[in-house]
């Protein structure tokens, strides 16, 4: 875990520092337009997924969901306007996830049991069949589809929370306090996700005992 966790804080680091040396660059030292600077600096997590993809030959459901939010960022950024309004643009596949996932709860699978499958099976076919069976156990469904709702709440909380950021600081201010809110928020709901699904989990066994 820890390797893991340690590449993880890595990636995150690089995915909030290099956006904002790579606009500050552009727009302190090469007097590029904020709008072309912002485009820049959105280039970076495809770069880094270009790099991850080309070691490992695939692109999981995670890893596609962070390619089509990068792509919502560079098409805003491309648009053009008011700056401010092009940063929110970049945040608003974060909404359309929030929305993803109360559509989903119409079907048998909620949204949040692929990123689950992604976090706890990877790209083992065996594990990924083991973890599709949880569906077939009592309560299951019930507990993905909580876990959903949660998520879908955070997410249209954390568009909201990117809106108010953009129009209180600087650009170059949002471009480091914007993800890093983002990040805090994201790991405390990963902390509760973790936490749920082993209360559940230890509530199913003490019913079957």
């Amino acid at each position: 875990m820890k390797p893991t966790l340690r590449g993880t804080m890595i990636d995150i680091a690089l995915n909030i520092i290099v956006p904002y040396i790579i606009y500050t660059i552009a727009h302190d030292n090469l007097h590029l337009s904020e709008v072309t600077a912002l485009t820049l600096s959105s280039l970076y997590p495809l770069v880094d997924l270009i790099r991850e993809f080309a070691k490992d030959k695939t692109l999981n459901f995670i890893a596609g969901i962070v390619l089509l939010g990068t792509a919502t960022s560079i098409i805003g950024a491309l648009i053009g306007g008011d700056p401010r309004i092009i940063l929110i643009r970049e945040s608003i596949f974060t909404f359309l996830l929030a929305i993803a996932c109360f559509i989903s709860l119409a079907f048998h699978r909620p949204l949040m049991f692929y990123f689950g499958r992604e976090f706890a099976a990877g790209k083992d076919p065996e594990k990924r069949r083991e973890f599709s069976k949880l569906l077939e156990k009592k309560g299951a469904y019930d507990t993905f589809s909580m876990i959903t709702i949660v998520w879908g709440i955070v997410y249209a909380l954390e568009f909201a929370l990117k809106v108010v950021i953009v129009y209180t600081f600087s650009i170059k201010q949002s471009l480091i306090i914007a993800p890093v809110s983002t990040y805090c928020i994201v790991f405390a709901t990963i902390a509760w996700t973790i936490w749920y699904g082993k209360r559940k989990r230890a509530e199913g066994q003490k019913r079957r005992s």
